[in-house]
């Protein structure tokens, strides 16, 4: 279905839930056996719908009789009930009440509208912004939103891209592991466009997001990241993971996987490791200094920490790949990354870009500024805003290279708009008001909102 393949075993399921955090193969959610035989029977409209929309649960009575206790299933009364009275009533009485009440207000008739009318306005979309709107704001109204958005130029973005430099030019393709929409695989496939570049997901929506508006020219697979990856050994020259280690269930058979399809002198970079606890992050697994040692023992290795790597890069400068910082120092964001490989040649400290990595693309202004003025003259005004709290807790360092204000000319607003380089606009690039993006992932009408 929309020519993504689908490598995951019969009797395991597609995510279409709403969080990332809990194994899929546990979740039960969309069987793909189910999918199959539906395709056999030459039903692909609802094999469609079924992988692209995210689907509310229904409260059905076959879970009261579900040998597997599915009745367990979260629903607002047990929720919301304390649980002294949960315990008393008995979740098969609650559930029971909420499937009838759910029945006295037709919710299984609202949900399917609602749905039916949000899958036809994502297939319609005609950009990513768009399509992140309606899925991730409108259907499920998840903060996932923001982090989707405004990505590009986003800080650990800025880290992902230079470890990222210094993956070596190689006949092999290289895997984007959890590649979630694609923003990496739009890095990568501009890169190495003579070079293949797979990019492998457990969430089928944010493969169709990244294949059909973020990095068309990428290959995608649907899978698990953390179980048996479906690649033969010594496939890849380079393996990268980002923003998405914690969530795994499996870390020591992903690493050993990863490890397993990659070439005897490639190259694993894994990065956003949280290496110490955080307030604000209780359900992203933590993986230690020492920790991260063992799993990388058999090779070279250097641990990395976010806002070293970050400040190099403000700088123009790649990262440095020789000298490994005093844990001490590293604990000051808790946020870790690792590269490892036997190649003793990329173990070094790189110098200047010769081009920005996030002006890769079509040039856009950062969707984070917003107009504020306009003077008589035409130039306008300006002003940085983050989408919500969670996104500026998350994403302060923003501000160490983002201006707060800025004003730019008309005549430099068009050279922006017909992707023309300026020297006005180069600087503009080193501050990430001006960042490459995907050619259909704003409104062709972004800079008149």
């Amino acid at each position: 279905a929309f020519g993504i393949p689908i490598m995951i075993p019969g009797d395991g399921y597609v995510d279409a839930t709403l969080t990332d955090i809990k194994n899929t193969l546990k979740q039960k959610w969309i069987s793909v056996r189910g999918l199959v035989h539906r395709i056999e029977s030459g039903n692909i409209e609802s094999v469609k719908k079924d992988l692209l929309l995210f689907r509310f649960r229904r409260a059905s009575l076959k879970n009261l009789f579900n040998k597997e206790e599915s009745f367990k299933t979260s629903n607002p009364l047990t929720n919301r009930l304390p649980k002294f009275v949960v315990k008393i009533i008995g979740r098969r009485c609650l559930y029971l009440i909420y499937w009838f009440l759910t029945k006295l207000t037709l919710q299984d008739v609202r949900l399917r509208k609602r749905e039916n009318k949000s899958y036809t306005k994502l297939l319609n979309e005609t950009s990513a912004k768009g399509f992140i709107y309606q899925y991730f704001k409108k259907l499920m109204n998840s903060l996932v939103f923001s982090y989707y958005t405004y990505k590009f130029g986003q800080p650990r973005y800025l880290v992902g891209l230079s470890l990222l430099t210094t993956l070596p030019v190689d006949d092999k393709p290289i895997l984007d592991l959890a590649c979630g929409g694609g923003h990496t695989m739009h890095y990568l496939t501009h890169r190495f466009n003579k070079q293949p570049v797979i990019g492998m997901d457990r969430s089928f929506t944010k493969l169709y997001l990244a294949k059909k508006f973020v990095a068309p020219t990428g290959n995608y697979f649907c899978a698990e990241a953390d179980h048996t990856l479906p690649f033969e050994e010594g496939t890849f020259s380079g393996v990268f993971c980002s923003d998405a280690f914690g969530y795994f269930a499996y870390r020591k058979a992903a690493v050993f996987e990863m490890k397993r399809v990659l070439d005897q002198n490639g190259v694993i970079i894994i990065t956003r490791i949280l290496g110490e606890e955080l307030k604000y992050y209780r359900n992203f697994r933590i993986v230690s200094f020492d920790q991260l040692k063992r799993y990388f023992k058999d090779r070279m290795n250097i641990i990395l920490e976010q806002d070293h790597v970050l400040e190099r890069y403000i700088q123009k400068k790649g990262p440095d790949l020789l000298n490994e910082l005093p844990l001490k120092e590293m604990k000051h964001t808790g946020w870790l990354s690792i590269v490892a490989s036997h190649r003793k040649d990329i173990f070094k400290v790189y110098g200047v870009f010769e081009e920005w990595p996030h002006a890769f693309g079509y040039l856009k202004l950062n969707p984070l500024y917003h107009e504020t003025g306009r003077d008589e003259n035409g130039n306008v005004t300006f002003t940085f805003r983050f989408p919500d709290n969670w996104y500026a807790y998350e994403d302060s360092q923003w501000k160490k290279y983002a201006p707060e204000t800025v004003k730019i000319s008309k005549d430099t607003l068009e050279a922006i708009s017909k992707n023309i380089r300026t020297p006005e606009i180069d600087d503009l690039i080193s501050k990430c008001v001006v960042v490459g993006m995907p050619k259909k992932y704003l409104p062709s009408d972004h800079l008149l909102q």
